[in-house]
This record gives structure tokens, C-alpha cells and sequence, in this order.
């Protein structure tokens, strides 16, 4: 499924006459002609770190992204948008905690889009997830209990701890002066699935999956 999704993102790509290029200097800032607004969380993968970062727009030939990662100009970077989308490119500028990619390769932005649509719709979608092995506390029923966070997104996370759980029981994950409150939704052992109450920040993501 992974391999026909991104045969058809790059042979459906349809650049409009006039498309302006990424690499052009004094384009590096300006929106793409067929620039889409997207807002949403992608996990990005660089040389030396994975974290989730927010997808501000979309075109066929590049995109523009909010990271608190450190990368810089000329960097090669791999943006997930869903467990078996993924698009890899090229920093062409960084302001802040901004910056724009160039896609090694175009793909058809309008697809792209319509296929996140219909995979958000199906019944066993799940937020995209980075892998951690973070120490933290949590906090429940008046008793404190170490545990490691094994996996985390912006709505829930795995947990591994020796303390009793039970599905149901509220509960708050705290990490560096980070407070998140959640609730478990499943228990295996040692092992514990939690939802947070309300989606979380990326900064706050980071800050409970920093080691």
C-alpha cells in the first residue's frame, strides 16, 4: 500500500506553468502559486533525532514546517504525514522555528491531501507516534510511581511501570516542571496505554520525550 500511495503522489504531480522554483533566491520566503494550508503534525526524521513537528502548507514541489529541531540550511530531512506517507527533501531556509523544504522529488499536493482525508476517516487511524525512553513520574490517587514513556503523541502515549493500574484511572505524567493529565485506556502487564485529556503541544511532547 506504502509503495502505490507514493507512486501515484509523484506520478500525478501536475506543476502549473508559471511554478515557481524553490531553489530561486528570492523565492526562498514566498508561498508556493499552489501553496496549500495544512496544518498538521508530521514526524520528522533527521541525521540525529525524531520528533513531531506541524506541517503549515503544502505545495507540489515543497512544504513549509514549525520544528524545534536543529536543523539548518542543506540539511536532508523525512516528513511523515501518516504511517505510509512520507516525503523527503531539503532545507532551503530556517527562520526561527521555521523553515522550507524542497522535495527531492514533486508530488501531486492535491492527492496527498485527499489521501490523508480518507485514511483519517478509518476506523484504526491513530495519531502518528515517536518512540522514547523517557523517565517520568506519574501521579495518581495521591501516591507518586516511577515509570519509562515508551512511545508518546500529541494524544496519548505507552507507558512501562511497576505500579498497579487499572483501566478507567486518572492519572497525571510529569517530566522538568511538564504536568499532563490522562486517563488509561489499556493494561499489559508492565505495560500501560494512556490518552491525555486534551492534545498536547509539540514543545510539551518534547519535553516529557527528551531522555
Amino acid at each position: 500500500m506504502e509503495g502505490k500511495i507514493d507512486r501515484m503522489l509523484k506520478s500525478n504531480a501536475q506543476i502549473a506553468p508559471g511554478h515557481r522554483n524553490f531553489s530561486e533566491p528570492n523565492e526562498h520566503r514566498r508561498a508556493d502559486p499552489r501553496s496549500r494550508l495544512v496544518l498538521r503534525t508530521g514526524r520528522i526524521t533527521t541525521a540525529n533525532e525524531i520528533s513531531l513537528c506541524l506541517v503549515v502548507n503544502i505545495s507540489n514541489s515543497g512544504a513549509m514546517i514549525r520544528t524545534y529541531l536543529p536543523i539548518d540550511v542543506g540539511d536532508e530531512v523525512k516528513v511523515e504525514l501518516a504511517d505510509h506517507i512520507s516525503l523527503s527533501g531539503e532545507v532551503i531556509w530556517r527562520d526561527g522555528d521555521k523553515a522550507g523544504l524542497r522535495f527531492f522529488e514533486k508530488v501531486d499536493c492535491m492527492f496527498l491531501l485527499f489521501e490523508l482525508s480518507r485514511q483519517s476517516k478509518l476506523p484504526n487511524n491513530r495519531s502518528l507516534r515517536i518512540e522514547c525512553d523517557s523517565r517520568v513520574l506519574i501521579s495518581s490517587e495521591g501516591s507518586m510511581a516511577s515509570a519509562h514513556l515508551r512511545n508518546v503523541s500529541l494524544r496519548g502515549g505507552r507507558i512501562e511501570t511497576a505500579k498497579v493500574l487499572r483501566v478507567g484511572q486518572l492519572l497525571e505524567i510529569c517530566k522538568g516542571g511538564v504536568s499532563i493529565p490522562a486517563a488509561v485506556r489499556w493494561v499489559r502487564d508492565s505495560l500501560v496505554g494512556i490518552q491525555f485529556l486534551h492534545a498536547i503541544t509539540v514543545e510539551k511532547l518534547r519535553a516529557l520525550s527528551a531522555r
